[in-house]
């Protein structure tokens, strides 16, 4: 999955670059269905093809990439057993991760522009105008922040009027003017170049939830790997109809997780007789449950915990509270009163 993560990045750049040199319709980066052509594309599958109908423009962009990729003797992605449901999950991360880059990162690349444009950037410049280039493009960004924060800068409300592709655009003009810099100054302090969407030449941490959906995966995994391999719950089926009606068990069945579900004061029964218990049964007496979900990016992972719901409401737990817990007792009487002056 990290692999995939990591190509399917990098074939929406690919493709991304394309479609603005040749000024043709961005995709939409705030939908599911580009990611999920991405993906598809990636890890190779039977219905991988249909991209060619699906999306003619990306396949070409991924034919493009498909031989890059061959020249540098990466290993293409075999089809995994239960994909479909962690590339679900990936496609989440990744429609999430490319409005927080274009976010984070656009007054950083607005900034680096007006330098550029503006600014003292430039080895053959003397000290004296680095320091005015650089005072004007401070005054510019101080002055018009105002009107480029309410225009320009891709707050969440922004994103949902203009659209994505609206600061994909920018981004890449101002990408454009700092890769003319950096081939006119290969060296320039302070100008480094930047990619639209997030990439890396290594695998990033992708974090996968674990739960009732996407479990049969791994276990059918297991199951096609292992000839000896034993399914222990003999009345769940291995599927994930199965084992979303029946997550209690089999989320239980595969994950040790008793030592981390916590009693309440007023439960009567001991730790180990506790932990024996049925699902049902450590409902009336825990403090903390498992939620059934379980989060992982390979290395380490995190365990979902829930607070069963009691019958008190707030109302009885203020009606207990006694009236002699007052911060301030009745009939208290200050002896002085201090007061700050409002000029001060």
């Amino acid at each position: 999955m990290q692999q995939i993560q990591m190509e399917a990045w990098y074939l929406v750049n690919l493709h991304t670059l394309q479609c603005l040199e040749d000024d043709s319709p961005l995709p939409d980066y705030t939908g599911k269905a580009f990611y999920d052509h991405c993906c598809s594309c990636i890890a190779t599958t039977a219905k991988t093809n249909l991209n060619t109908r699906k999306n003619p423009e990306l396949w070409e962009s991924y034919s493009v990439y498909k031989g890059k990729r061959a020249l540098t003797g990466l290993e293409e992605v075999r089809n995994l057993v239960g994909y479909s449901q962690l590339k679900a999950e990936l496609r989440e991360q990744m429609i999430v991760k490319a409005e927080v880059m274009i976010r984070q990162h656009f007054a950083k690349h607005l900034r680096l522009y007006v330098q550029i444009a503006f600014g003292g950037l430039g080895s053959n410049l003397d000290k004296k105008v680095i320091k005015e280039k650089a005072l004007l493009a401070r005054k510019i960004m101080r002055v018009l922040h105002a009107e480029w924060s309410e225009q320009w800068i891709p707050w969440p409300n922004r994103i949902g009027e203009n659209g994505l592709t609206f600061y994909v655009r920018l981004v890449w003009e101002f990408q454009s003017v700092v890769e003319k810099r950096m081939k006119a100054e290969p060296n320039e302090k302070g100008v480094r170049a930047f990619s639209l969407f997030p990439v890396s030449t290594t695998y990033t941490a992708s974090h996968i939830k674990i739960n009732g959906t996407t479990l049969p995966g791994f276990y059918l995994r297991i199951k096609k790997r292992e000839k000896a391999f034993y399914w222990q719950i003999a009345e769940v089926e291995v599927s994930t109809e199965s084992f979303q009606q029946n997550h209690w068990v089999v989320m239980c069945n595969a994950f040790d997780i008793s030592r981390f579900e916590t009693r309440s004061s007023q439960c009567p029964l001991p730790k180990s007789e506790f932990a024996s218990l049925p699902v049902e049964g450590k409902y009336e007496h825990a403090s903390h449950l498992f939620a059934n979900q379980v989060t992982t990016d390979g290395y380490s992972a995190s365990i979902l915990l829930f607070r069963p719901k009691t019958e008190k409401n707030g109302k009885d737990r203020a009606e207990k509270r006694p009236s002699e817990h007052l911060v301030i007792p009745a009939g208290y009487v200050p002896d002085i009163v201090v007061g700050l002056d409002s000029g001060m």
